[in-house]
């Protein structure tokens, strides 16, 4: 990724801190955490979810001279409602208050939580530089809960904020989403009210998760987030920070993620989008893409070199042939040119039928189909170049009948004109999918001239192509791993896959201009899928915005409080 704040990718750059480390989690939990998600993000069903007498314990009270703060703790549901998946040491929530010594009014007590962003540990940062100043400033109160994975709930093998898997980030939204509605039971039940709900970053992301289930008008200030965390682990500097390799070998070694999971992936307009990125910059930007598919079809030729000989040599009227090693990978190329191409078009057209954007099929199916078509282009390099033809392949034995060379040209003839339609067929089929938006594939694909061309390449190295193949056809499995990603987050973060809350004239968000941590290019405008919701930009990158912009975060907290005094209090 190329854009948004310098200091963004500076700052990105100089930190240690590696994401889902053991990949992907559990495939059976990741079923499950699909199945329950269908609760979640249902306001009705969730909100069943936390009885509003659920049990909560203040273990500390301590007054200073400027507020009031207690300490508490409580077992969180979605422990009980989805056991076996939560972290023993992540299973209990700690809390902490922060109040005035003296309310200014009996029936006005605003109250806010704050969520923890990516990193931040404990509750000292959002005491000192949120809730104590929103305190001062607005006589506003203040929860401050503790992140599962993070602080006091931070498993005892996890360094730093390095979630291990994918699905530690879903079980993490998960549980925020029904503690949050504990907390807001635990304040009406102490008077405490109204409520709102805020965070920065990641936390201002699981705070609009928080507020979509909530039956009453809520404050929601999500400050550096977006619609989704999708672009975040796929486009932004964060994704820099994820094993690609680790994540595309689990996806291929394990047919549940591809045969099970993919399925119970939706693709809604924004991934569908997403994508079409092949479209939009086509031919361009599939060269990448094309040159993998050819390079991962002649490892597994090269893997297969006796077998492959031993059919040509049978073609050849079972004349006796002695081909040098060089020669195996031209003649093997070649020969599977014309089966691989039909083949690839028959699956092309097959999904070309089927998607719309609406379709319920994984965005890896789209993108596997897409990437099918790279074959066709790829042998209409080969025959048009010639750069694999009969003069090319030397045999040691003289004993060769002339039929031998006619016969590729003869098919090479005879499927020119078949490519030609098929080519302006698939052209077609791309441009109807030309109104992509979205950079998913675009930041991942690496440049073509960084890496030796298979067709290019002398057909003696063969150690060397062999190596390049390998190192090609990883970077083709890194790009499924991240369509996948894609996929699952889209799934379980997108906003639009939740109820929207009940007063969005209440919900004000900042967000940073030139942020680099969470790209907004390709993803749904918030306006879009909460319509009154307004939306506030800093000339700022993330890292900067944080920094620099609490004031700020305060500043529209306190407003939107402010908003929900005069239209549902002072009437």
């Amino acid at each position: 990724m190329s854009g948004g704040s310098r200091l963004d990718h500076v700052y990105r750059s100089i930190l240690m801190t590696k994401f889902f480390t053991k990949g992907w989690g559990k495939p059976e939990n990741l079923k499950r955490l699909f199945a329950f998600k269908e609760k979640v993000t249902n306001r009705e069903q969730c909100f069943k979810l936390v009885p509003n007498d659920y049990p909560v314990t203040i273990s500390k009270e301590e007054e200073y001279s400027d507020c009031k703060i207690l300490e508490g703790h409580f077992l969180s549901p979605f422990v009980t409602n989805l056991p076996g998946i939560v972290p023993k040491e992540s299973e209990t929530a700690h809390f902490q208050v922060v109040l005035p010594r003296k309310w200014n009014s009996d029936h006005y007590k605003p109250i806010c939580l704050h969520l923890a962003g990516t990193g931040d540990h404990g509750f000292w940062r959002r005491r000192q530089m949120m809730a104590k100043p929103l305190l001062k400033e607005g006589g506003i109160a203040s929860i401050i809960l503790e992140n599962p994975f993070y602080g006091l709930r931070k498993p005892k093998d996890q360094v730093r904020s390095c979630l291990h898997n994918v699905s530690d980030i879903i079980v993490m939204g998960g549980c925020l989403i029904l503690e949050s509605l504990v907390l807001f039971h635990w304040c009406e039940n102490n008077g405490l009210g109204p409520l709102g709900v805020t965070g920065m970053s990641m936390g201002g992301h699981m705070a609009s998760l928080a507020a979509t289930n909530w039956p009453k008008p809520i404050v929601l200030v999500p400050c550096l987030s977006w619609s989704s965390a999708t672009p975040v682990f796929t486009q932004g500097v964060m994704s820099y920070s994820i094993n690609w390799e680790l994540l595309g070998s689990q996806y291929f070694s394990d047919d549940s993620f591809r045969e099970e999971i993919r399925k119970l992936i939706r693709v809604d307009k924004d991934a569908f989008r997403a994508g079409q990125h092949f479209a939009k910059h086509y031919p361009h930007s599939m060269d990448h893409i094309r040159r993998l598919s050819q390079e991962q079809h002649g490892l597994n030729k090269e893997n297969k070199t006796t077998s492959l000989i031993s059919e040509k040599q049978n073609s050849f009227d079972h004349r006796t042939v002695e081909p040098s090693a060089s020669n195996m990978t031209a003649a093997s190329v070649h020969s599977s040119t014309l089966n691989r191409a039909v083949r690839a078009k028959v699956d092309v057209v097959s999904a070309a039928t089927n998607i719309s954007p609406d379709s319920k099929i994984g965005t890896a199916n789209l993108m596997t189909s897409a990437l099918k078509t790279t074959e066709l282009m790829t042998e209409t390099k080969v025959l048009e170049s010639n750069s694999i033809s009969c003069a090319d392949v030397k045999f040691n034995s003289t004993n060769v009948p002339d039929q031998t060379c006619k016969a590729p040209k003869a098919q090479g003839s005879r499927f020119s004109n078949l490519l030609g339609k098929r080519k302006h067929s698939d052209s077609n089929f791309l441009s109807q999918l030309s109104e992509s938006k979205s950079k998913l594939i675009g930041f991942r694909m690496k440049s073509v001239e960084e890496k030796k061309s298979v067709d290019g390449a002398p057909l003696g190295g063969i150690d060397a192509l062999k190596e390049d193949i390998k190192k090609s056809v990883s970077r083709w499995r890194e790009d499924e791993a991240l369509l996948f990603m894609h996929g699952i987050m889209d799934e379980c973060t997108h906003l639009r896959n939740f109820t929207v809350p009940l007063d969005t004239s209440l919900i004000i968000a900042i967000c940073a201009r030139d942020d680099a941590y969470v790209p907004r290019e390709g993803c749904a405008d918030l306006t879009d899928i909460w319509p009154g919701a307004e939306v506030r930009f800093l000339d700022a990158g993330h890292v900067s915005a944080y920094l620099l912009h609490k004031h700020t975060f305060r500043a529209a907290i306190i407003e939107s409080f402010e908003r929900l005094k005069k239209k549902y209090i002072d009437v």
